[in-house]
């Protein structure tokens, strides 16, 4: 059936959602952009009016169907999470999952579900799966590789229940990865590694020798990353990435391949550069109040990659009393300074640095 998208939208729509919405991510379905513009369920049913006027139905795509399936709750308006690729917005009667690996699930607004590929028996047995034949919907996108792991995480309960077969095809394939560029792969990767089953998703693409076509090295470290993942899944995605890489050199070639952003490449070079710091201070705090107080990076940022590093290093209990402590600030500024009119201009700004 067509599926089309008309507009039909408020006078005076949730322009503040909306913008919020589009400054972070394009990367969502119409109807998730449509979503954000409406403010209540009343502006839904008069949308969903004017579609059924016209011969139409109204179905909005997006993972809440599986999401509903399997926890059996009744979702609100909608919701926001943001970890991985769990960040969504959800309606609360009508849903359709439409994904290339776990068949075809459509929610209609009276709650009637349709079900053309057994996707609902799929998900109730943890089933993650192509929809035919597993090589010809790979070389379709090579992309669907990767989203095939993401999926297969937010689905499945045993993250070894792999079928041979998938595996077979994915690996058989894995140089139609070139084709894609760096910015989708890191995209979807980034999904994996904030997804749950981070640590065997990773393992798993690394067995099937994935990883260099990803920028990732072919012999990564794998024991501080199982570490890191045995201790905590509560890190940045980019902060896992750092822990399988060995050297900065590691970094750099990761980085000509996904084009990471400059606060990612920096998040990962500092966990890499100060990983193995120690200290011989009595108070296990110093060690991180010295990184922020003798860094030239913004201080919110650090702060952050600090936070980062403490959980690396399972020193979480220490982040409390890090967030508490405040930078001391140096009596003498520029005024004082420029009072005794000793230095000026450019001269002035190096003088207040070195203070």
């Amino acid at each position: 059936m067509e599926i089309t998208y008309i507009a039909c939208l408020p006078a005076n729509p949730n322009t503040t959602e909306f913008e919020r919405l589009l400054n972070h991510t394009e990367e969502v379905q119409p109807m998730t952009k449509i979503a954000a513009l409406l403010h209540t369920e009343d502006e839904l049913k008069r949308l969903a009016g004017i579609f059924e006027k016209h011969g139409y139905q109204l179905r909005i795509a997006g993972g809440a169907v599986s999401d509903t399936l399997l926890s059996n709750k009744r979702y609100k308006w909608y919701k926001w999470e943001s970890k991985g690729d769990r960040m969504r917005i959800i309606f609360k009667f009508a849903f359709m999952l439409m994904l290339a690996i776990g068949g075809f699930l459509d929610y209609r607004l009276d709650g009637t579900v349709y079900d053309y590929f057994n996707g609902h028996e799929d998900l109730k047995k943890g089933v993650c799966a192509f929809v035919g034949d597993p090589v010809s919907r790979i070389q379709e996108d090579y992309l669907r590789i990767l989203r095939y792991f993401r999926f297969f995480a937010r689905i499945c309960n045993n993250p070894n229940n792999h079928k041979e077969e998938v595996l077979s095809a994915i690996k058989n394939n894995l140089d139609g990865l070139h084709n894609i560029s760096g910015e989708r792969i890191w995209t979807e990767l980034n999904k994996i590694l904030g997804g749950s089953f981070s640590k065997e998703m990773m393992l798993k693409m690394l067995e099937i020798n994935m990883f260099p076509h990803l920028g990732l090295p072919a012999n990564p470290n794998t024991t501080e990353f199982e570490r890191l993942l045995n201790h905590t899944e509560e890190v940045q995605p980019m902060t896992k990435i750092a822990a399988l890489l060995h050297t900065e050199d590691e970094l750099n070639t990761l980085n000509k391949r996904l084009k990471l952003s400059t606060y990612e490449k920096d998040l990962a070079r500092f966990i890499i550069n100060h990983r193995h710091d120690v200290s011989s201070d009595p108070h296990p705090l110093r060690l991180y109040q010295n990184l922020l107080l003798f860094s030239k990076l913004k201080a919110t940022t650090m702060r952050e990659y600090i936070v980062e590093l403490m959980k690396y290093k399972e020193k979480s209990e220490l982040i409390k009393d890090f967030h508490k402590w405040r930078l001391p600030t140096f009596p003498m500024n520029g005024n004082i300074i420029r009072q005794y009119g000793t230095v000026g201009g450019k001269d002035l700004g190096k003088v207040t640095n070195f203070f």
